[in-house]
């Protein structure tokens, strides 16, 4: 097949498509990537080098900088008119590689758009979980855009070929908000590689707790900070690291830690793994989240995982299995578990092991992209 996916430099979804792709290369597919960038983004040049895939980057216009101005920020009009600029870019971008290359299937994220405006060639969805879908699960306000965009991604959702979701919690949220009906949702984990992200028998001494991903509220890494002297006070030798970029909003909290807490900054993945290796225990004390690529490094890496009973997570976190389970946003339950692993080594191993496993049977590249290909495969099928 001759594959197009939409991505955006960070996060999840360019995790997803920069581990799947190279694979699907391998095997003997084409793939294309297309980056849409809004006006004053920037990106490396170095993540162009995509073994095997030809990579794409396209600008959208400044309409809605012209409809905040025209607004005063006082409305979400901005933000619908930066939708359709998103859509309007993505169906020339669409018509262009097809021109180039010829396509047989393009796989987007959540965005908004129609077959005709991608010139009908046929397009599956991936519920990486849209912004308003986000703002929804961690409790934060609403914007009056919110209900447009979950109408218009509804309008475009139901029009795809196929749609997919590394989680039965986003598929389970999705279906009525979006109106889908008894339409089908696949759910395929997100693909890691085992190989890469693999165990290593020496682990840090002493003790290294790891959070991985952007240290702000929302992941809970401020619950983390606070869980810090708790489990200090039954384990003085323990160690933290974070590796992420530090949000403004804790950074104040960040220059009270003590030093035995590392702030590593954003991590290369050849790093990120080695980071993995060595921790002791793995912290996701996210307040909501769909599947995230952390949890499954970690297992991968045999690191028993504490995380919250939030989202995707337990889908993924045998509670008491390949880890503990906690509720969101308790500092205090996130410090017994972590203190109950840092006390009992065999335990820890044990759970590490078995996450190992899960990870090498369920969610290695291979098994992955097998999937992911027969779903494309059928969708095409079905679509006639």
């Amino acid at each position: 097949m001759n594959l197009l996916y939409l991505s955006a430099p960070g996060g999840g979804l360019d995790t997803n498509v920069r581990v799947l792709a190279p694979a699907l290369v391998r095997a003997g597919h084409r793939v294309s990537i297309l980056y849409i960038h809004f006006p004053g983004e920037t990106f490396s040049n170095a993540a162009d080098r995509i073994e095997g895939c030809r990579v794409y980057h396209a600008a959208v216009g400044d309409w809605h900088y012209y409809a905040r101005r025209a607004t005063f920020g006082r409305s979400s009009l901005p933000l619908v008119v930066r939708a359709f600029e998103h859509a309007r870019t993505l169906g020339r971008m669409v018509a262009d590689i097809y021109q180039r290359e010829g396509l047989d299937l393009v796989e987007l994220p959540e965005v908004i758009t129609t077959p005709k405006w991608l010139n009908d060639i046929p397009y599956v969805m991936r519920l990486h979980s849209s912004a308003w879908m986000c703002r929804q699960m961690y409790g934060e306000a609403s914007l009056l855009s919110d209900s447009i965009e979950t109408r218009l991604e509804g309008y475009t959702l139901r029009r795809a070929i196929g749609i997919s979701s590394p989680s039965e919690f986003v598929a389970d949220y999705i279906r009525p908000v979006c109106n889908l009906g008894k339409q089908p949702i696949e759910i395929i984990p997100y693909p890691i590689d085992t190989a890469q992200f693999a165990p290593n028998t020496e682990r840090a001494k002493p003790p290294l707790i790891l959070f991985v991903g952007r240290v702000e509220k929302r992941k809970g890494a401020d619950v983390l900070m606070r869980a810090i002297p708790l489990v200090r006070a039954k384990h003085p030798d323990c160690e933290f690291a974070f590796a992420g970029r530090v949000s403004d909003d804790l950074q104040e909290q960040v220059a009270t830690m003590p030093a035995c807490v590392q702030f590593l900054g954003v991590q290369p993945r050849e790093e990120l793994v080695q980071w993995y290796q060595r921790a002791s225990v793995f912290v996701a004390p996210s307040l909501w989240d769909n599947s995230p690529n952390t949890v499954y490094e970690a297992m991968a890496c045999g690191t028993p995982v504490v995380a919250s009973r939030v989202g995707g997570i337990p889908e993924l976190v045998d509670d008491g299995v390949t880890g503990l389970l906690v509720p969101p946003g308790d500092a205090d339950a996130l410090a017994d578990a972590i203190v109950a692993l840092l006390g009992d080594p065999a335990r820890r191993a044990q759970m590490g092991q078995r996450g190992r496993d899960k990870a090498v049977a369920e969610y290695s590249v291979e098994n992955v992209m097998a999937r992911t290909v027969e779903f494309y495969e059928r969708a095409r099928l079905d679509c006639g």
